[in-house]
């Protein structure tokens, strides 16, 4: 059976730090979650989160570094990031020591995969900036 990997953009509104490292800066980030099949009986019960990844700023301009991270040190920064902001808490990720167990994908989930809102929102929001720039503000 094959992991997989998931990614998803954060936001936080304040500049933060993560077991120690940082600060980083307030700004978006993209978040890579590995997990590996749970099988019994060779048949696939769900997915085990083996790693848990955020992108950070690296130390040069525009390089970027990959910062492994606790689910939990994460989900609290979060939290104190929402409630600083004013704010609800963000869902955050779970820990790893309560993996979280989904159903296996059939093959046309896989297909309309890529229309989860982490990859449409941004391309929402990109394709709406590019027509703004090209055509001016909507809405007048």
């Amino acid at each position: 059976m094959v992991p997989r990997t998931t990614k998803s953009t954060i936001s936080f509104g304040h500049p933060f730090t993560l077991e120690g490292d940082g600060p980083w800066p307030a700004g978006l980030y993209e978040l890579e979650v590995d997990e590996e099949p749970l099988a019994t009986d060779g048949q696939q019960q769900g997915w085990r989160r083996v790693a848990t990844i955020l992108h950070v700023p690296g130390p040069r301009p525009g390089e970027r570094q990959a910062l492994r991270v606790d689910p939990a040190t994460l989900a609290a920064a979060m939290a104190a990031d929402a409630a600083a902001t004013g704010g609800p808490p963000p869902a955050a990720p779970t820990p790893a020591a309560a993996p979280a167990v989904t159903a296996p994908m059939g093959e046309e989930q896989r297909e309309r995969a890529w229309l989860t809102p982490p990859v449409l929102v941004p391309l929402a929001v990109l394709v709406g900036a590019a027509l703004s720039a090209m055509f001016g503000p909507f809405g007048r």
